[in-house]
């Protein structure tokens, strides 16, 4: 996937603008004075108990790439309580999720009191598909 956004990046002229990195979620990038502007995930996000009842053409991906635990929403939880420490105030957190996700996942976002939901985006079976938030500033939810 990386060489692909390189490639990407330099078939449309912006490769010197981007920096890639790879990560394990964060556990390789320090905490750092130079924060990103935007972070893109498609975090694994099915049950683990629906893995094994997969369309045959999605189960030959690795079973790291699609288990999300027990609720699906295991990545979802890791990566948006880490996020804000590595985002400039403003800055992006965008995600693909998961059939029937939308509400939960904007429920873990609400209550890190660190992000405001600014769209959610459908595919083309009108499926919630992606959700876009922006940091703010945190904000204390009793």
């Amino acid at each position: 996937a990386l060489n692909i956004a390189k490639e990407n990046a330099k078939n449309n002229n912006v490769a010197d603008r981007i920096m890639f990195l790879k990560s394990n979620l964060f556990e390789s990038l320090p905490i750092c004075h130079m924060p990103y502007a935007i972070c893109v995930c498609n975090p694994p996000y099915i049950p683990t108990q629906e893995i094994e009842t997969l369309q045959p053409e999605v189960k030959y991906e690795p079973r790291i790439s699609l288990d999300g635990g027990k609720d699906g929403l295991d990545f979802y939880r890791r990566i948006i309580d880490k996020a804000p420490d590595y985002l400039k105030e403003e800055g992006f957190l965008i995600m693909e999720m998961g059939f029937n996700q939308r509400d939960a996942i904007k429920n873990i976002f609400q209550k890190s009191g660190y992000f405001q939901i600014i769209e959610l985006i459908k595919d083309y079976h009108n499926i919630d598909r992606a959700i876009i938030a922006k940091k703010r500033e945190r904000e204390w939810i009793n």
